[in-house]
């Protein structure tokens, strides 16, 4: 997920700027991520803002929970376990995840 034991951050900011649920943020903080990467601290805000975002990283720089975390954000705010909005804009993206499911 990046940011964990011995990983630097992101420009130096926490978890907790980035909007993210309490509870995601605690989860976070239990599993000892100490600071979003890079590609984290730049993409997780957009993706919740309901921004497409393409991102191109090296391998383990915390791509996947760049957009996972802001999904589960979403499903965690709706109460009722759904998501009223997908956190992902592109309706190919919306396709290929309802083939998924």
């Amino acid at each position: 997920m990046g940011g964990g034991e011995g990983s630097e951050g992101g420009g130096g900011e926490g978890w907790s700027t980035l909007g993210l649920d309490p509870r995601l943020l605690r989860a976070l903080t239990k599993k000892q991520y100490r600071a979003p990467t890079a590609v984290q601290a730049r993409a997780i805000p957009l993706v919740l803002e309901g921004k497409d975002v393409v991102a191109r990283a090296h391998t383990g720089s915390g791509k996947t929970a760049a957009y996972l975390l802001p999904a589960i954000h979403k499903i965690m705010q709706s109460g009722d376990g759904r998501a009223e909005h997908s956190p992902f804009g592109s309706s190919t993206t919306k396709a290929s995840i309802k083939r998924l499911t």
